[in-house]
Parts: structure tokens; C-alpha cells; sequence
């Protein structure tokens, strides 16, 4: 009984950590693309096409 106890335990700490890694890598993922948006030139639209004839 005791070793299930701790792997719920463990169980729960891992989820939680997770969790955490994953607000981290999304809060990167925004900072990215906010990076990325920076050095896009004007004249192209959101798929990467020139709007230039």
C-alpha cells in the first residue's frame, strides 16, 4: 500500500511539473513568434506569399 502512495505521489509531482514546463514552452513559443513577426517584410502576407506583382 505504501508503494502505491508513492507513486501516486510521484505520479502527481511529474503532472505537475508538466504542466509548469508546458506554460514555460508557451510563454517562449509567443515570445518567438513575437521575434519572428519583427522581421517580416511588409509586402508578405501571413502564408509567406509576396503581395508584389
Amino acid at each position: 500500500m505504501q508503494q502505491m502512495n508513492n507513486t501516486t505521489q510521484l505520479n502527481a509531482s511529474s503532472s505537475e511539473e508538466i504542466a509548469n514546463n508546458s506554460d514555460i514552452l508557451n510563454q517562449q513559443a509567443i515570445q518567438l513568434n513575437t521575434m519572428i513577426d519583427y522581421f517580416k517584410l511588409e509586402s508578405q502576407s501571413d502564408d509567406g506569399n509576396s503581395n508584389a506583382n
